[in-house]
């Protein structure tokens, strides 16, 4: 699964309020992108109250693909000054990936900023985490729950011969991986297309005076003190590269269960997601001063899911070197294995503290508590591997096993299974660009 992001919620606003145009077309049109948005505000409200298990995500994709054609409309009629503005449009977002001193998450404060721009970052990032949320629900509930590998022999080969049920994990990790590759497209859409537009303008905003219903949105605070996480470029980056890691994943996982994939390869793959996992990290370790702190859970899913993959793929050099009849490597590589996946549980959470936890968790612990679980599974695999290759080595082979250091020089560099899906902005509903007789919008023609 990916990380198990904390959707935000967002103030009130009326666009027309802020527009000062004589086009009775056009403002008609403003008044639908404020209603379009007043939908998406309602939406993200009530997941606010609910749990993970009761949220519709489907719907929250929905809504946001209903409100963005109306959006892009909007923005592109402020920048070719097709409206004039009575002042700058300010509109409030919770900064779920900061780490903030008291709230965090969905209980952390709304930050004010200027510009359209600030408003198109935080409904496609809101996008983006709604298609990671729905690949991981699809990936929950799925009938072979997802990277357990519990069908795997210590030679590689599969336990089931179930074809129907290799035929529904397919479907299943084809979904998952296609919305974990849209959310990394649109997280490299607002890196390199959006956030570069944005312009706060280093003038003061103004605390939002919205209660959004709840207890601590009184929090919110002006973007002077710092610009929230998510209009860092680099961040926005991590992200994409995090997610599309996330989606080879799934990928390599759906390889395993229908083809007859070589373990070589898939240790090259597992080395693939380890290769975005740092790159992600190093860049979230590069973010400037004046950009509040990403928040930690986020940090540790990506120590976390480095250290996890790293020891897949030795789990897989083991299963090749066993294959071909290098015991003592099979050995090694099996006891780096497991003894990375048993430091991984002791760094995240007990087994018996995961099971009583799991219901009361916040989104981050329970991206934790999911790894370490992943992982006392795997070990209980790998454990198994290592009592099979010792006896072997121990009463046939009587190879040496080579030291970590000597099995570090034999991991082959990774390799990247999955090409970044393209994301392209729907086209407005109005204003500019705006093409008669033809598709204009994402959804158009869906619906009858």
């Amino acid at each position: 699964m990916s990380y198990s992001f904390s959707l935000p919620t967002t103030g009130a606003v009326s666009f027309v309020d802020y527009v000062d145009s004589t086009n009775s077309s056009v403002s008609t049109k403003i008044a639908d992108a404020t209603a379009q948005r007043g939908r998406l505000r309602a939406v993200l409200k009530g997941m606010k109250k609910e749990t993970h298990s009761e949220r519709d995500y489907q719907l929250l994709i929905n809504t946001i693909e209903e409100y963005l054609p109306y959006l892009i409309g909007l923005v592109n009629c402020i920048e070719s000054k097709e409206v004039a503005l009575k002042k700058d449009i300010e509109t409030s977002w919770r900064s779920t990936l900061s780490d903030h001193i008291i709230h965090t998450g969905s209980n952390a404060p709304r930050i004010t900023c200027k510009d359209i721009q600030y408003e198109l970052i935080f409904v496609l990032m809101t996008y983006a985490y709604a298609c990671t949320l729905k690949a991981n629900e699809i990936l929950r509930i799925s009938s072979s729950p997802y990277d357990h590998h519990h069908g795997v022999n210590g030679d590689g080969t599969s336990t089931s011969n179930n074809s129907h049920s290799s035929a529904v994990n397919a479907d299943t990790y084809n979904k998952a991986t296609n919305l974990l590759n849209t959310a990394a497209g649109v997280f490299h859409t607002v890196a390199n297309d959006v956030i570069p537009t944005w312009q706060p303008n280093g003038s003061n905003s103004n605390n939002s005076k919205d209660s959004d219903n709840s207890s601590s949105s009184s929090s919110s605070i002006s973007s002077n003190s710092s610009k929230p996480v998510e209009t860092n470029r680099e961040f926005a980056i991590a992200l994409s590269k995090m997610t599309l890691a996330d989606a080879q994943a799934v990928a390599i996982s759906k390889a395993l269960v229908t083809s007859n994939i070589s373990k070589s390869l898939t240790a090259k793959l597992y080395m693939g997601v380890v290769d975005q996992y740092e790159m992600a990290f190093g860049l979230i370790n590069s973010i400037p001063s004046g950009t509040q702190e990403v928040t930690t859970d986020l940090k540790k899913y990506l120590s976390d899911g480095t250290l996890y993959y790293k020891a897949m793929a030795k789990k897989y050099l083991a299963m090749d070197a066993n294959h071909h009849q290098k015991m003592g490597q099979a050995c090694g590589f099996a006891r780096d294995a497991k003894a990375e996946l048993k430091s991984l549980q002791q760094h995240s959470i007990t087994k018996a503290a995961a099971h009583k936890l799991k219901k009361l968790s916040s989104s981050g612990t329970a991206t934790t508590i999911a790894v370490a679980m992943k992982a006392a599974k795997e070990e209980e695999i790998v454990a198994d591997m290592l009592s099979q290759y010792q006896m072997i080595n121990d009463k046939v082979s009587y190879e040496p096993v080579p030291s970590r250091q000597e099995l570090q020089t034999l991991i082959p560099g990774g390799r990247n299974l999955l090409e970044l899906k393209h994301f392209a902005l729907p086209e407005p509903m109005f204003g500019p660009s705006v093409k008669k007789e033809e598709k204009t919008y994402l959804l158009e023609g869906r619906y009858f």
